[in-house]
């Protein structure tokens, strides 16, 4: 799967329609609590239940609860923290460092620009990082997790994960579960853990660590560092010097490496 094809994944109906604004919790600042017409969420796309309850915050730094039906919460400038709670929410960081937790429930996390931190909570979760060097932890659940421009530390956590890497040297742990990794250009380092994982290198010089399980691990152009760990591993290079390793019991599979890797097991 090319990674052209695993952005278009993130792509989903945007959120459009009148929205209902009712009774949320927002401690420090104030919000807007008519109803209107809301536009669609630029940069933000996912599909959500038609009538939500949406929850402004201000250009302050602002605490704010979600409730336990559907939200959407925006916490526009500040440097905020945003709680979901419960059902599947949206939750849009906007400019600052913000702190933003999903809860339980399938969240669309959008964290914008500033360095934040986002936790996805239980269930699958979507969550975009922003252009600044962000922290995110996916939560239990099969996650699908977008890094950002900035240099992004990235935790896939329980379950099979699909998170592909920003722009920059990001560090990437998918955490157990059946994961796919992309790394994009910069020096990313990735790390599979336990269960059976596919990690791909993309472009530069990437680090990739199967872990336990049959891992496959492609590290595409550039001087990539592979090596499988427990299970039997299939481990494939390109163009570019690099070392492929097994660095446990099981058999190493070397599908394609180019002339210029050196093999050690």
């Amino acid at each position: 799967m090319r990674l052209t094809e695993v952005r278009t994944r993130f792509r989903v109906p945007a959120l459009t329609g009148a929205a209902l604004l009712t009774t949320g919790v927002l401690l420090a600042g104030s919000g807007t609590t008519a109803a209107a017409d809301e536009p669609a969420i630029p940069a933000c796309q996912f599909a959500v239940n038609p009538s939500p309850i949406t929850i402004m915050g201000t250009n302050s730094d602002d605490v704010i609860f979600g409730t336990p039906a559907v939200d959407v919460i925006d916490g526009l400038a500040g440097n905020d923290r945003i709680f979901g709670l419960g059902d599947d929410d949206v939750i849009i960081g906007g400019a600052g460092d913000d702190l933003l937790f999903g809860g339980a429930g399938q969240d669309g996390i959008d964290a914008g620009s500033g360095a934040d931190a986002v936790d996805g909570g239980n269930d699958g979760d979507t969550i975009i990082a922003g252009p600044d060097a962000d922290t995110v932890n996916g939560g239990s659940g099969g996650d699908r997790i977008l890094g950002g421009g900035g240099i992004d530390v990235i935790s896939g956590d329980n379950e099979d994960d699909l998170i592909c890497a920003g722009t920059e040297n990001d560090i990437v742990n998918a955490g157990p579960g059946l994961d796919t990794v992309y790394g994009e250009p910069g020096k990313d380092t990735i790390e599979g853990a336990e269960d059976t994982d596919q990690l791909y290198g993309n472009e530069d010089e990437d680090t990739l660590t199967g872990g336990d399980g049959p891992d496959d691990l492609f590290g595409g152009p550039g001087d990539d560092t592979m090596l499988g760990g427990n299970g039997n591993d299939a481990l494939s290079g390109q163009a570019g010097s690099g070392d492929l390793g097994d660095g446990g019991p099981g058999l190493l599979d070397v599908c394609s490496p180019s002339t210029e890797i050196q093999v050690s097991c």
